[in-house]
């Protein structure tokens, strides 16, 4: 789970839906589930070139306090983009 500093979008476009989540100020009311994979480093670069703007990767802050690099959001995503951070998980809302 993500500390409760993050806002949760289903990022706006055609082809492969896509979640993006933005880090803010403003205290929410819970975190966003996540899930945390290892990857070996020699496939880092490769990996890197395939995310597609406006997805990045950086710090995520999860609930314990730890940070983990993962996938984060330009907030220029938020633009079109739905937000869920209501719902709480990607796996829920495409449940949905």
């Amino acid at each position: 789970m993500s500390a409760p500093y993050y806002r949760f979008y289903a990022l706006a476009g055609e082809g492969v839906k896509r979640p993006g989540m933005i880090r803010t100020t403003e205290k929410q009311v819970n975190g966003i589930a996540v899930e945390v994979w290892a990857m070996p480093l020699a496939e880092l670069g490769s990996f890197l070139a395939g995310i597609p703007a406006p997805l990045s990767l950086g710090k995520v802050e999860l609930e314990s306090g730890e940070e983990v690099c993962g996938f984060i959001c330009e907030a220029t995503g938020a633009e079109d983009a739905e937000n869920i951070t209501s719902i709480g998980s990607w796996r829920s809302f495409l449940k949905e």
